[in-house]
């Protein structure tokens, strides 16, 4: 079933702040976006599942935080009723990041791309739409991963979606 028109543009808008807090490092915003209670499953490029508002954004800021720059993009999404107060989603997304401490503008040899979908729940709360259940899928990832420290969740993620590609 389809959502109303404002539940569409509500979850479309929390779909971009999700981005922008993201891609700002904008850690306050996320309980505003997240549920308490939020299940995020980023094992395909991490290799971990999160629950919990406290662990999914400690896992989140582990991950982007070194990043002088990050740019996050669904570039198409649809979204569907599946209760008067719950709807879920599907997203295609498109990610690039810039090399822990490399200058900016940044270069090919400095970034990573990875094209990923995101299969979301949302709940509407008394104070707006929330996540509540994420799961990514990665399709391709571009990039070299020799550059990023294997120390860092970064580093291990694009590691992990490089293993058996020869290198460029």
């Amino acid at each position: 079933m389809l959502c109303s028109l404002e539940d569409r543009a509500e979850i479309d808008d929390l779909l971009a702040r999700y981005c922008i807090a993201l891609d700002t490092k904008n850690w306050a915003e996320f309980p505003h976006i997240l549920t308490e209670d939020v299940s995020w499953d980023y094992s395909d490029e991490f290799g971990a599942a999160f629950s919990g508002i406290e662990e999914v954004v400690s896992g989140i800021r582990d991950s982007i935080e070194p990043h002088p720059a990050s740019m996050h993009v669904p570039l198409l999404t649809r979204v569907w009723s599946t209760g008067p107060d719950t709807a879920a989603g599907f997203s295609q997304v498109f990610s690039k990041s810039v090399l822990d401490g490399a200058p900016l503008p940044a270069t090919d040899e400095t970034t990573f791309e990875v094209y990923c979908s995101w299969l979301d729940e949302y709940v509407r709360t008394p104070a707006g739409w929330r996540i509540s259940k994420r799961t990514l899928k990665v399709m391709a990832s571009s990039g070299d991963a020799g550059p990023w420290d294997p120390a860092t969740p970064a580093g291990q993620a694009f590691r992990r979606l490089t293993s058996g590609r020869a290198p460029h």
